[in-house]
């Protein structure tokens, strides 16, 4: 998933630094740019649909 994810993200936003930081437990993860929050695993109790993340970091 994280994999995926990153590629996607690097697809749709060519000049982002993309990085990877594994949460506590192997499901946790949450994305964030320029220092806010766009995606938590935790908090939204689910995983992210395709695109969705995308979608969100494009507010931004």
């Amino acid at each position: 998933m994280a994999a995926g994810l990153a590629a996607e993200l690097q697809e749709s936003f060519p000049n982002a630094d993309i990085t990877y930081e594994p949460g506590p437990k192997k499901s946790e993860f949450a994305v964030t740019v320029d220092g806010a929050v766009v995606f938590s695993r935790l908090v939204r109790k689910r995983y992210p649909e395709e695109g969705e993340i995308v979608s969100l970091c494009k507010g931004f």
